[in-house]
C-alpha cells in the first residue's frame, strides 16, 4: 500500500465505533467493535477479505493461535 494513500478499510477503521474494554484494562488494554452491534458487516467482511487474500501472521494470545494484520492495523486487535 502507498503511504498516505487511505483504503477503504482504513476509512472503516478510524470511522468504528471503538469501545474500550473493562476486562484485562490493567494487564491488556484494547478496544473492539461489535460488528453486528455496532452495524460494522462491512468492517468485519472487510477484515475477512485481507485475510483470505494470505495477509497477516500468525502469531499467540496467551494459549490460542491467531492471525494478526499489520500494516498499522493493529488497532483492530489491540490498541
Amino acid at each position: 500500500m502507498l503511504v498516505g494513500v487511505k483504503t477503504r478499510l482504513t476509512e472503516l477503521i478510524e470511522n468504528a465505533p471503538w469501545r474500550e474494554a473493562v476486562t484485562c484494562r490493567d494487564t491488556w488494554p484494547h478496544e473492539y467493535v461489535l460488528s453486528e452491534k455496532d452495524d460494522q458487516r462491512e468492517l468485519l467482511a472487510a477484515i475477512c477479505a485481507r485475510f483470505h487474500a494470505g495477509e497477516g501472521v500468525s502469531g499467540r494470545f496467551f494459549r490460542s493461535r491467531r492471525k494478526f494484520l499489520g500494516s498499522g492495523l493493529m488497532r483492530l486487535l489491540a490498541k
